[in-house]
């Protein structure tokens, strides 16, 4: 009887410490998706007050009795890596002529400290996965409408109001012909619609909600964000998804040979579509062509610094804009090639290494059932690690959950 009792009181305990870590990682995410910008410039402040938060949680975590025990030990080596090469960086700002100061740099690559959410975020994915990614979905779409009120005031009306959502006035693109000024998106799209297309494809649940959200997703991307490498991740995704699903039914043959059919006929009817989309990524196409070229230009200046800097080590913390003869760049812009110039080859290797596990993963355990969102994020965060940094501000907390569902995965496929 005592030994029942005892095994009650450690599960309420357990369940007490993952509805703490919950209610903590909730403010974090919340800051994160940018609610506080309508009002002033929060970023900064988001992933400072965020990074307080993690090592609070992580300090919690670290007195908890009864912890799920984490097996995989490069989990402690990435972590311990990119928060040993967060303080070696900072002592290297004056040798390697970074435009920020100590503070600055601080303020500003502090998200480094949010990869010790990992632990606690598995503790929650362990109890209580569902309600936890359900909730976080919600949040992002109430910051997707938020944002997509405010794209529509500034494009369909003369309202005008000091907010930080629009990134600039004269940030535009055309759509089918006509200029549309821009607002980005989150930095949870991937999850929310990872979430969205397993729930569609792979569990065949909320069916109708599901299908509303993608759509949403997509003219979101189409019309508001204009994020091209988005859109290829998210259609990647459902083919993925579609295929999976195809290929674990018993009709898996006939729902292949479907699924390539359909393929083979889109292709065909929308070829010129296609074409000219993938056109925008020349730097001869006239909308995009110039953004393309910059980045280029940006690409050699960026590795010349490197070799000549350290390329073992990296140039360092800089400012995300970067001021130079050839023109103006930004880091934001060069996605996974970040990780090797910022950190350089010992801090890359580091850096990358959950992609490259997430995608042995998703490769040997394709047919799984339990891998579907480790799939999906993998796909996500290689896609849009092409051209879009996740190593900076409020992107990074993608890379924490990330880890965290590869965790939870393993601890899945185990049982």
């Amino acid at each position: 009887m005592s030994g029942q009792m005892n095994f009650l009181m450690n599960k309420n305990l357990k369940i007490t410490y993952v509805n703490l870590y919950k209610f903590i990682i909730y403010i974090i995410i919340f800051l994160h998706l940018g609610f506080l910008n309508i009002f002033s410039e929060f970023d900064t402040k988001a992933v400072f007050i965020s990074a307080i938060l993690s090592i609070i949680c992580f300090l919690i975590y670290l007195n908890q009795p009864y912890k799920e025990e984490i097996k995989s030990k490069w989990v402690i080596f990435y972590t311990l890596g990119v928060i040993v090469t967060f303080f070696v960086q900072l002592g290297r700002l004056s040798s390697v002529g970074s435009n920020l100061t100590l503070i600055q740099a601080i303020m500003f690559y502090d998200f480094i400290f949010l990869s010790l959410l990992i632990f606690p975020l598995y503790e929650i994915l362990i109890h209580n996965h569902e309600i936890f990614i359900k909730n976080t979905v919600i949040l992002v779409f109430l910051a997707l409408l938020m944002r997509l009120g405010i794209w529509c005031l500034y494009n369909f009306t003369t309202i005008r109001f000091n907010n930080y959502i629009i990134h600039a006035e004269d940030w535009t693109r055309p759509v089918f012909g006509r200029m549309f000024m821009r607002v980005n998106n989150t930095c949870l799209d991937g999850l929310a619609f990872v979430y969205l297309a397993k729930k569609l494809l792979i569990d065949n649940e909320h069916k109708t909600s599901a299908m509303f959200g993608i759509l949403f997703m997509y003219l979101y991307v189409i019309f508001v964000s204009q994020f091209r490498m988005q859109l290829i991740a998210f259609t990647l995704i459902l083919l993925i998804f579609t295929y999976k699903s195809a290929a674990s039914s018993r009709k898996k043959y006939l729902n292949i040979l479907f699924l390539l059919s359909f393929i083979c006929i889109s292709i065909l009817i929308f070829s010129n579509k296609i074409g000219s989309f993938f056109n925008t990524f020349s730097t001869t196409d006239l909308n995009y062509g110039g953004s393309t070229q910059i980045r280029l230009l940006g690409i050699d200046y960026l590795f010349n610094r490197w070799k000549a800097i350290n390329p073992w080590l990296g140039i360092g913390f800089i400012a995300d804009k970067v001021e130079a003869i050839e023109g103006t760049f930004w880091l934001s812009d060069y996605g996974f090639l970040v990780a090797i110039i910022q950190y350089g080859i010992i801090g890359g290797v580091i850096q990358v290494l959950p992609f490259i596990i997430g995608l042995i993963d998703s490769i040997k355990y394709f047919y799984k059932r339990t891998i579907a969102y480790e799939i999906g994020l993998t796909i996500y965060l290689l896609i849009m690690g092409i051209s879009f940094n996740m190593w900076g501000n409020t992107n990074y907390i993608m890379i924490p959950l990330y880890i965290a569902f590869i965790l939870y995965t393993n601890k899945r496929l185990e049982l």
